[in-house]
């Protein structure tokens, strides 16, 4: 079977707008956000409350800037790719504040909406990630985070993974203790983005392996941004 066309760029563009909209669905639907954007959201449940423009999407590239200054201390080094990735984060802030002036700031209140919410959350993360892991443009802070520790200290990129999950997830939980009194945010759905994520994301991304190619469509671009980048450890 023939593959369809040049769409390196376009995965990243779709995977953002994808990216955001799960983000949107699964906070609406009141289970609990994933391990990795759970510090910016209880963040953001803290601060709104005192400042009105500190929305969900702020948090996270505020938080995401943060943590690019605490990467580039760990390795030790800067790179001005890493300023793309802080900008990825920036377009990720608006694109998430954007879906919810489009659908609503508030929560879903009946089951049925809440429940078919998550799913179509957990099943476009997977879609969006296996999107992201085809393109050369440049990824989230949060991953960058990941694949830079992991170059760094030659530690397989699955092990640094884990550890950055559960330490994202740590520090949500104390945050959230600490500002809201309670495990605001944090649920069983956090539990289940744990548990599925991977596999959703390996599924999808055979199946547009069978049927897409991720070429780019500006080679030169491809070339600059990937022959700078750190290679990761071993999964």
């Amino acid at each position: 079977m023939t593959k369809k066309g040049k769409f390196g760029e376009a995965a990243w563009a779709l995977g953002m707008i994808i990216l955001t909209l799960a983000v949107c669905l699964m906070t609406k639907a009141g289970f609990g956000v994933s391990m990795v954007v759970s510090p910016a959201y209880v963040i953001h449940l803290a601060l709104v409350k005192v400042w009105p423009w500190y929305t969900f999407g702020t948090s996270e590239y505020i938080l995401q800037g943060v943590f690019l200054i605490i990467m580039c201390l760990i390795v030790r080094r800067f790179r001005w790719q890493y300023l793309l990735s802080f900008a990825a984060a920036v377009i990720y802030g608006f694109l998430l504040d954007g879906w919810f002036l489009l659908l609503g700031g508030e929560g879903f209140t009946e089951l049925y909406a809440r429940v078919t919410a998550f799913c179509a959350g957990i099943i476009l993360t997977g879609i969006s990630v296996a999107l992201f892991f085809r393109t050369y443009l440049p990824i989230e802070v949060y991953d960058l985070f990941v694949t830079e520790v992991s170059a760094r200290y030659n530690v397989k990129t699955g092990i640094i993974k884990w550890i950055y999950d559960l330490s994202m997830l740590a520090v949500a939980v104390v945050l959230t203790l600490v500002f809201n009194g309670g495990l605001v945010g944090i649920g069983a759905g956090t539990a289940i983005c744990a548990a599925v994520n991977a596999p959703i994301i390996t599924l999808f991304g055979k199946l547009f392996d069978k049927f897409i190619r991720f070429d780019p469509l500006f080679p030169p671009l491809a070339r600059v941004l990937k022959g700078k980048e750190a290679k990761a450890g071993e999964e």
